[in-house]
């Protein structure tokens, strides 16, 4: 039986984090400058720039990482939309010791996080990407963040579905398609 292993990705998901800031940084960021002369009926708050950044993101995201995978089919929703969802091709793999903040299980993905979970299960845990993740996201972005989902926890079945924020040197990427 000819069994197929994840490919390492870590390029693809660099280069696209790396375009992602690079966009935001140099081009939304400095609209929030009132110095800039729009037209009254252009006149937008911050929040509709990051709506917009987030819509060209998905472009991006998949032009950069799903499209050289052969994944032509799947769009991700925007990261502003609530129901967003993880990708099941892409795994993260927390290397040891990683920095790890697995949230609480209620439905407010970091209004706290578990501090009950021990390295050992903390290594067990089956990740899923689900986006790159800055605190702040009106402010310039490094997405030092990982946003991924619990889908397997063989120690702790009960982080299932939970979120998890992986600091990004923590973390390497690999692609599964079953």
């Amino acid at each position: 039986m000819n069994k197929k292993l994840p490919i390492p990705i870590n390029t693809l998901m660099c280069n696209y984090r790396e375009a992602a800031c690079q966009l935001w940084n140099c081009s939304f960021l400095p609209l929030f400058d009132s110095s800039i002369n729009r037209p009254d009926l252009e006149k937008e708050n911050e929040w509709d720039f990051r709506d917009r950044y987030e819509d060209i993101c998905v472009d991006l995201f998949c032009s950069l990482v799903l499209w050289p995978l052969g994944i032509h089919e799947f769009r991700p929703l925007p990261a502003y939309r609530g129901e967003k969802s993880h990708l099941p091709c892409i795994i993260v793999s927390p290397i040891l010791n990683a920095e790890m903040r697995i949230g609480l299980s209620d439905n407010n993905n970091f209004s706290g996080y578990d501090h009950t979970i021990d390295q050992e299960t903390k290594a067990s845990l089956d990740l899923r990407f689900q986006d790159f993740f800055d605190f702040y996201v009106l402010g310039n972005r490094e997405y030092e963040w990982i946003h991924a989902i619990v889908v397997n926890s063989p120690r702790r079945t009960d982080l299932i579905g939970r979120s998890v924020l992986i600091k990004r040197s923590y973390a390497e990427f690999q692609f599964f398609q079953s």
